[in-house]
């Protein structure tokens, strides 16, 4: 925070000795209006990244971030990858069990959870399974929460902006092509922006930050996370939102290769153009 302050007032006329938050632009002079971020979400592995104001981290704690977690358990539970359950509501026949399960390499487990159920479900569901032992004409379904997918992915534009953030700094976050991507967090029931994402063939540990020269019509800041790859406005390639707009189809089909400066993970923030024009 104490670089964050130092770095606003040599760029900026209006800091004063406040922190300027990098998500709503509001200036805080109390450590307690403000928060560690994690980016990704501390849910899905994310670390310390930035310092935003609380209210900007809470208010997305509790929309997108959390799509975003059920999108990535339902993503496990598809793969049979999951370490942690999830909520779901079994039906063995005509008996409903409000459960946890987890789909792994060995297999699923489910687990009735007793406060969210009647006394006597588990004995019913116990009856319904002794009765169908040995049988082949018989079925169980699951019956699971869809996330809201659309805003799981502001979810990853939050925190790829979060992570550029942290690696360019404040000049690069005041840039105006900047704006969309901050009204989009605020607002995630709007549809501001509908083309910032790509899947790759990343593996998913893959964490790093590209300055996308070449294709040109993909010149952009990308932040690539696991598979995903979040496009953000370029500082050196205006326009490009519009250049993605452009594409037709989207996603561009086949592989592409984006190639350009590569930056390492951000472990606080560097705020690497701020930096260069104070040297200058």
């Amino acid at each position: 925070m104490r670089e964050g302050i130092t770095v606003t007032d040599a760029i900026t006329k209006n800091g004063a000795g406040r922190y300027l938050c990098p998500l709503c632009l509001n200036w805080f002079t109390d450590l307690d209006d403000l928060s560690l971020e994690h980016a990704p979400p501390a849910s899905i592995g994310g670390r310390h990244t930035a310092v935003t104001c609380r209210d900007c981290n809470s208010r997305s704690g509790h929309t997108v971030d959390a799509e975003l977690r059920r999108a990535e358990t339902l993503y496990e539970f598809g793969s049979r990858s999951m370490t942690k359950p999830m909520s779901a509501t079994a039906h063995y026949g005509d008996v409903e069990q409000r459960s946890e399960i987890i789909f792994g390499p060995e297999g699923l487990s489910i687990a009735g959870v007793a406060k969210q159920n009647h006394p006597d479900t588990a004995a019913a569901v116990t009856e319904v399974l002794q009765a169908a032992a040995g049988s082949k004409d018989w079925s169980m379904t699951l019956s699971l929460r869809t996330p809201d997918f659309r805003k799981a992915a502001i979810a990853w534009l939050r925190a790829a902006y979060l992570v550029a953030f942290a690696t360019l700094g404040y000049l690069y976050v005041l840039l105006g092509e900047l704006e969309p991507v901050r009204e989009q967090i605020r607002d995630p029931d709007a549809e501001i922006l509908s083309r910032y994402c790509l899947v790759t063939s990343s593996s998913a540990a893959e964490r790093r930050i590209v300055s996308v020269k070449e294709p040109h019509d993909l010149a952009s800041v990308a932040v690539l996370v696991g598979s995903r790859a979040i496009l953000l406005p370029s500082p050196t390639a205006p326009g490009t939102y519009e250049r993605l707009a452009a594409l037709d189809p989207w996603p561009p089909p086949g592989e592409r290769t984006l190639s350009g400066e590569v930056a390492a993970w951000p472990t606080r923030p560097a705020y690497a153009l701020d930096r260069i024009a104070l040297l200058k």
